[in-house]
């Protein structure tokens, strides 16, 4: 139970923290465990995220949002760094795949710009881009990007980074309405 818990498999752990408690209800490690587990699991991610894919390769967007939607995520599209600034006045997305070298402003900037405002600054931006030198990807988390992946992409590498950050965005967005 505690190498799943601290693994982060709250739902395959749960059943050893239950069985411990039915045996001993006085295991309060045991208890606080269950309770932790049950807490965890209780907090909810919408079924359907929504994700701005923003490139400006149609050959990547198209293969992106043939992966995502295929996965059950809702997707829109922005060709450049200034059509996604204005795509999320009126659509905002919960995670943002954001490619570095665009026409006019580039992936750097508009991270940066998304990262000033107050609707956009919490969403998870992940960086997708040739550019693999350390300079570069240093250069994304500064600007505020939570991960950096680099082209050409796999499937299931893209689908696990944005799972991860998806769920670490809605566990830390209602941890911090509880408080």
């Amino acid at each position: 139970g505690f190498v799943l818990y601290h693994s982060g498999e709250f739902a395959d752990a749960q059943p050893f923290f239950e069985n411990v408690w039915q045996v001993n209800p006085t295991d309060q490690v045991a208890q606080i465990y269950l309770n932790r587990c049950q807490e965890i699991l209780s907090l909810t991610m919408p079924e359907k995220a929504t994700i701005l894919v923003v490139d400006d390769m149609p050959v990547n967007v198209e293969i992106l949002s043939l992966i995502l939607t295929t996965n059950h995520f809702e997707v829109l599209v922005a060709h450049d760094g200034e059509s996604a600034l204005a795509m999320v006045e009126s659509h905002l997305p919960q995670l943002i795949l954001l490619d570095v070298m665009m026409p006019g402003i580039d992936g750097f900037e508009t991270c940066q710009r998304l990262k000033t405002q107050a609707q956009t600054k919490n969403i998870p931006v992940i960086f997708m881009t040739v550019l693999t030198d350390q300079q570069n990807k240093l250069k994304g988390f500064a600007a505020g990007a939570v991960d950096y992946i680099t082209k050409p992409f796999y499937k299931d590498e893209v689908l696990a980074r944005i799972k991860v950050h998806l769920n670490n965005h809605y566990l830390r967005q209602q941890l911090l309405e509880r408080i």
